[in-house]
């Protein structure tokens, strides 16, 4: 989240692994982005990564989801809504995010629907969570296009989920 209150995602990744390098990833991730939080949702392996992790990456937080995953996604719709949620217009990974999140619920998978809601949840408990500055370093450390009309475009899902 930004100053302006809006939500870049900036990259995703997924992928079924065990767990030495589902750790090892959390780890790279958090050396390429340096977020100032890494939320981890405490449950199943989660709990292990985040006690084995603490210490090791910088501001891991274990998050206990509030709600059925249906309530938080119509919670995460509104900011949608209100576009304040931007992605970048060209990624690798973008049209897969794109079907899961239009299909939701009815779609087989929801992890990045899950995994969003959270964070957004998360996110408006904390005022202006990344400076601007580090922002635009780490988009352009990352290849990614910056802000601005040509590179990001905020999108609007159907305006209920259900």
């Amino acid at each position: 989240m930004t100053r302006e209150r809006l939500w870049y995602l900036a990259d995703v990744w997924r992928g079924r692994v065990d767990y030495p390098t589902l750790k090892e990833r959390v780890q790279r991730l958090a050396e390429r982005w340096k977020p100032r939080h890494v939320l981890v949702e405490d449950a199943g392996t989660g709990t292990s990564l985040v006690q084995e992790l603490r210490g090791k990456v910088s501001g891991i937080i274990a998050v206990k989801p509030e709600g059925d995953k249906r309530s938080r996604m119509a919670v995460a719709s509104a900011q949608f809504e209100e576009r304040l949620v931007w992605l970048p217009e060209r990624a690798p990974w973008l049209a897969d995010l794109e079907a899961e999140l239009f299909a939701f619920p009815a779609s087989r998978h929801d992890d990045q629907c899950d995994s969003i809601s959270q964070a957004l949840r998360y996110k408006t408990r904390i005022p202006w969570d990344i400076p601007e500055e580090h922002w635009k370093e780490a988009l352009e450390k990352a290849k990614i296009p910056r802000r601005n009309r040509n590179s990001f475009r905020r999108r609007r899902p159907p305006a209920v989920f259900f």
